[in-house]
């Protein structure tokens, strides 16, 4: 697809529309600082939305813009009215990109998709200049993506296991397996499995999980491949680590000079279990003695508990005095007789109190001077006087009732004491009976106090018998688990080692398919540089290899002997660089395909040479953009469109190739 118009507005020199017609072989000449590179890095710009070299963030593109205008714009316009567009403004401060696919904008993520899809993204990605400066292996891994042959993600995983049996001599298995079914690497490696060495199955099966599985995440097979190479590499440096940890581990397993060998120990353990039931009957009987001693001490308690009781109910009969049945009789004879006195006079009192409360009512109603409420006459001295003497004649008997009744409530007072000390001294009586009878007995059960100690002794002398045993017994258990442990750590470092060995094999295989895409690469490199280079300079021969696996890499020509690409003259350096990057963007095929020349050198023969070289590779490609500062000999641009910019806008305006759109 061949770009046919510029148009760019806000960058650099270009702060108005400015519009550029390409011829397919365009030649911007003129001094510095003039915007002949700014016409190459707009082009970028519209191919990719940002110029590779400053970085993919739209700040790093907003370096280009000039604050003259209201924005940054690039369209790229093709044949039958299709076009594209990058608009990049400051709205508030915050940068906006947006995307115009033949006219019409699109959203950011879509449109970017649609550029893809119409451009490719190979052509500006790829920067010689960086890719020269790559250390060599980053220069091989650009190699080995060039090419895809041999690397099908389908059979993927059987390559890799071919060379993983290749290193485990089980090639051979595998191939008669495919021969006899006819199937791929893969399914053959299925139905293989069982024949493995277990050791090595777990192992080649989980790699070969992960490589199908990296292979569908990965945009490329070789992409795939590269992440496994990653991934098994990691898991082998990890087994590595993990079987120099063990193996620290089966140095500190020393073998124990307390080993016993079987028979002995069984007969030590044996002794152990009989000195441990003799301990267990010792601690019991022990156990039976203690039990006794604090059974006659509960007991002993009780009995001092109980002679207190006895002492106080001694006391209590002591303190009291002895009273009679008779006087008894008599007080229980008297406290009635007084009791029912007692009711009596209370009953009088209460009526005395009554009528007295009474009277005194009537007396208080019927003052001197206030009519008679029945007769309705004045109230006289002759009413009030007799109600008065009422009043103080019943306060005086119920005074005298309440002496009298004071009198007998002492008297009941005394009577109750008689009583009461009689019902002491009976209950304290009764006590003392019973706890001399709950004493008798406990006597008669305390029996003698028991010994301790000579049970206590031979609990001791077991004890330190039955921990001796013991510790000669773990002693021997322990430096039996320390040997099988040490048999089972070496024979897990075994597997650990057999494990490494394996993933070390699947690292190699992955590796040399790697590798051997690398050789493909630059033998596709070199067939198509060495084919561009026939068609104008037929003496040349191009070289582009690389010396082992991990050798030196080698880029130059080759005419006699070996000429490295640093030792180049001028002319031959930009012109064999051309013919790389038209040989990688040939090779990739992207739909635009579209060379960018900075050429200081294009002047004299020189310039001659390379714009003629130039030229011929231009029939491969759909544009070829060169930038120089240099004026050319008359026959030197022939073929070409010449874009001649100067320092003002005069001289840009007479250009016959650049016009400005006032729309």
């Amino acid at each position: 697809m061949k770009i046919e118009r510029l148009h760019m507005e806000g960058i650099k020199l270009h702060a108005e529309h400015t519009r550029v017609d390409l011829g397919g072989l365009d030649l911007f000449l003129g001094p510095n600082g003039c915007g002949k590179s700014t016409v190459l890095e707009a082009v970028q710009v519209g191919m990719l939305g940002h110029l590779p070299g400053r970085g993919k963030r739209l700040e790093d593109t907003w370096g280009l813009y000039n604050p003259a205008a209201k924005g940054l714009t690039v369209q790229l316009g093709f044949g039958e009215g299709q076009n594209v567009a990058e608009v990049i403004e400051d709205i508030g401060g915050k940068l906006s990109e947006s995307i115009h696919i033949n006219g019409e904008e699109v959203a950011t993520t879509e449109g970017k998709r649609l550029r893809r899809e119409m451009l490719g993204d190979f052509p500006l990605m790829f920067d010689l200049g960086e890719f020269l400066g790559l250390s060599d292996p980053k220069k091989k891994d650009f190699l080995a993506g060039l090419v895809s042959e041999g690397l099908d993600a389908d059979t993927l995983p059987g390559k890799v296991l071919i060379g993983v049996l290749e290193a485990l001599k089980g090639v051979e298995a595998l191939k008669a397996v495919m021969d006899a079914l006819d199937c791929t690497a893969q399914e053959a490696a299925t139905k293989m499995h069982d024949k493995l060495p277990e050791s090595n199955k777990a192992v080649i099966s989980e790699a070969i999980d992960t490589l199908a599985h990296l292979a569908k995440k990965s945009e490329t097979p070789l992409e795939g491949l590269e992440k496994f190479h990653a991934e098994i590499k990691r898991k082998m440096l990890d087994s590595g680590k993990d079987a120099k940890a063990r193996r620290a581990e089966i140095d500190g397993l020393v073998e124990p000079e307390s080993y016993m060998d079987p028979q002995a120990l069984g007969e030590k353990e044996a002794q152990l279990v009989d000195t441990e039931t003799k301990l267990a009957a010792a601690r019991k009987e022990h156990g039976a003695a203690e039990n006794a001693a604090q059974t006659y001490q509960r007991r002993a308690l009780k009995i001092q508990e109980v002679e207190d009781e006895i002492g106080v109910e001694v006391q209590i009969l002591a303190d009291l005095p002895e009273v009679s049945g008779e006087e008894l009789e008599k007080a229980l004879a008297t406290i009635k007789i007084l009791d029912d006195q007692h009711r009596e006079k209370m009953a009088k009192h209460d009526e005395l109190t009554l009528r007295s409360q009474a009277a005194g009512k009537t007396l208080a109603a019927l003052e001197v001077g206030t009519l008679c409420p029945t007769c309705g006459q004045a109230v006289g001295d002759e009413v009030t006087g007799p109600l008065a003497a009422a009043v103080k004649k019943f306060d005086g008997q119920a005074g005298k009732l309440e002496e009298q009744i004071a009198v007998l409530v002492a008297e009941i007072d005394l009577q109750d004491t008689v009583i009461e000390n009689a019902d002491k001294r009976e209950t304290a009586a009764a006590s003392k009976v019973k706890l001399e009878a709950e004493l008798e007995q406990l006597q008669a059960e305390v029996g003698d106090v028991p010994s301790l100690e000579m049970a206590g002794h031979a609990v001791e002398g077991l004890e330190a018998a039955v921990t001796s045993m013991r510790d000669e017994v773990e002693a021997a258990r322990t430096a039996a688990t320390k040997l099988e442990q040490r048999a089972t750590a070496e024979l897990a470092v075994t597997k650990i080692e057999e494990r490494q060995k394996t993933e070390k094999a699947i690292t190699e295989a992955a590796r040399d398919l790697i590798h051997g895409s690398v050789k493909m690469g630059s033998a596709a490199i070199q067939a198509k540089v060495q084919e561009l280079l026939s068609e104008i300079t037929p003496g040349l021969r191009f070289v582009f290899d690389f010396e082992g696996k991990g050798g030196r890499l080698r880029f130059g020509l080759e005419n006699g002997s070996f000429v490295p690409f640093a030792a180049l003259s001028g002319g031959e350096t930009v012109l064999v660089s051309c013919a790389l990057a038209t040989a990688l963007i040939l090779l990739k095929n992207p739909p635009c395909k579209v060379l960018m020349v900075e050429a200081a050198e294009v002047d004299g023969v020189n310039g001659n040479a390379l714009l003629g070289g130039l030229a011929k590779m231009a029939a491969h490609l759909d544009n070829v953009l060169v930038a120089s500062c240099h004026e050319l000999t008359p026959d030197a641009a022939d073929g070409w469109t010449v874009h001649e910019l100067g320092d003002d806008e005069a001289a840009r305006a007479d250009s016959s190739q650049v016009g400005r759109d006032a729309a």
